[in-house]
């Protein structure tokens, strides 16, 4: 799944297949669970992370393992995808995108066509 470096390239964040945040220590080779959500991004001081879970965009603290809340999807049909940081690290751009879909029903003439 989608996956960033950190800024010192010793670890990388990533999520599992249940939605489950992950950072890989490269020298140690192990992994750690630090939270919930998709697409993380990490911040410059190596320590947060950006990340996109249910609508809402978090701050990921991944030595306290804790996060917070930065942006919440007003329209509960929309979601969050593909979270990109600005090189500053003041900007932050993400893509949002209904996930709702109309429902079509056809009923068929037995006629028809005839």
């Amino acid at each position: 799944y989608l996956w960033d470096w950190s800024p010192d390239g010793a670890r990388i964040a990533t999520r599992d297949t249940v939605g489950q945040l992950r950072v890989f220590a490269v020298a140690s080779r192990t992994w750690d669970s630090v939270g919930t959500g998709v697409f993380p991004r990490w911040l410059p001081d190596g320590r947060h992370l950006i990340a996109q879970d249910r609508g809402r965009m978090t701050l990921v603290d991944t030595v306290a393992r804790t996060s917070r809340q930065l942006y919440v999807e007003p329209d509960r049909g929309r979601a969050i995808f593909s979270i990109a940081l600005a090189p500053d690290a003041r900007r932050v751009y993400f893509t949002s995108a209904v996930t709702e879909a109309d429902i079509w029903l056809m009923r068929f003439e037995e006629n028809a066509g005839r």
